[in-house]
């Protein structure tokens, strides 16, 4: 142990008083932590093979992007940082009950926290933008409709309501390091109410960007089994609305618990499971036509290989002997191979009209079977 360790105060005390018959255990104490971490770790990886995947087909099979795209990009960004954080908030403590957990420890992890808290306001906040820009660019193309403005408020609405969860996390106390030091004078807000409210907010908002799309694909005119296959992408959105339902039932659970460092970290994996399944339904929307674009190379690679090797093999006899003679080749009465040759070429241009006529019949027809499935493919052609 290091002198300046030894030579603190705040680390030979616990950071909140145990219960009756317990003693505080600063060595090996109970955590919850490893798993934890391991969710957050199955997290990161989840969002950063979608989001490669993703940004791949944007920008280098589709390349074709906006700003559903750059926003998604900033939120991927942003969870990198977000997992970052919480690597150092289990450097002092997180997922350790209180008493176990050193003062000066969890005067550290309330600082962190803080941070934890402000970069997921603005996460979640382009997350939520982004998917919002998708369902408009793939459900409403048309602007002078009352669901483009329906879409629109609620944009707004959740802007508004994430920008003020930024500020309202950086000056929840007066001073500021009143947050982190309750020994610092100065007045805070009910911090705990305020994160029951916001995951209430949460959860009413995940309820209607997952049936938005549903509603919107069910009322489509297309096959069942393209409809069952566009709703599954966004059904993974009932991951985010079962993240939010279990962060209001742990905020309702812990109201007023006083060991911040094991019930905060509870709430915490549900605000992470949150923006990993919303990044994962933006990111999903994109993937089919990556899927698509793999097996037709796929396919062209195989078929490049088997005409290779088809190339290689060697010649009989029969065929390397030149030049070749007909049956009928010296026989008297009979048409040299020349003359079959010309009757031929003549039978092929007798035929040339007909099959051009049959020809353009069958573009005609194509081009009619395109704009019946016109419709039915404008969702599908928008989603990637």
């Amino acid at each position: 142990m290091s002198q300046s360790t030894t030579t603190d105060p705040l680390m030979l005390i616990p950071g909140l008083a145990p219960p009756p018959g317990v003693i505080p255990n600063f060595v090996n104490p109970y955590s919850i932590a490893p798993t934890i971490r391991g969710l957050g770790d199955l997290f990161l990886i989840l969002i950063c093979v979608t989001s490669i995947l993703r940004f791949y087909t944007r920008f280098f099979v589709i390349k074709d992007h906006g700003w559903a795209d750059y926003t998604m990009l900033a939120a991927w960004l942003g969870y990198i940082a977000y997992y970052a954080v919480s690597l150092v908030t289990f450097r002092y403590g997180a997922g350790i009950h209180q008493w176990n957990v050193p003062a000066r420890h969890v005067i550290l992890l309330a600082r962190w926290g803080n941070i934890f808290e402000i970069i997921y306001s603005i996460i979640i906040l382009l997350a939520k933008l982004s998917i919002c820009l998708q369902l408009q660019h793939i459900f409403i193309p048309d602007h002078n409709t009352k669901r483009f403005w329906c879409l629109q408020v609620f944009i707004w609405i959740n802007t508004s309501w994430f920008i003020a969860c930024f500020f309202i996390s950086i000056f929840q106390c007066n001073p500021r390091e009143r947050i982190w030091n309750p020994t610092v004078k100065g007045t805070c807000l009910n911090y705990q109410k305020y994160i029951l409210v916001t995951a209430i907010f949460n959860c009413t908002s995940d309820v209607l960007m997952l049936f938005f799309p549903l509603f919107s694909v069910w009322n489509l005119r297309m096959s069942m089994k393209r409809k069952i296959g566009i709703s599954a992408i966004f059904l993974v959105g009932l991951l985010a609305l079962t993240a939010s339902i279990l962060r209001v039932v742990y905020s309702v659970q812990n109201n007023g618990s006083q060991d911040a460092t094991f019930t905060s970290v509870q709430v915490a994996i549900c605000t992470g499971g949150e923006i990993t399944a919303g990044i994962m339904v933006g990111n999903l929307v994109v993937l089919p036509r990556f899927f698509t674009t793999s097996r037709d190379k796929a396919k062209q690679l195989f078929s490049s290989y088997r005409f290779t090797l088809s190339s290689r093999k060697p010649k009989s006899q029969s065929d390397q002997s030149w030049p070749r003679r007909t049956p009928y080749d010296g026989l008297p009465d009979q048409q040299s191979s020349k003359a079959l040759h010309e009757n031929s070429m003549e039978l092929r241009q007798s035929g040339s009209a007909s099959n051009a006529s049959n020809q353009t019949g069958m573009m005609m027809s194509g081009k009619f079977l395109d704009l019946r499935s016109e419709t039915e493919n404008s969702v599908s052609r928008s989603m990637v």
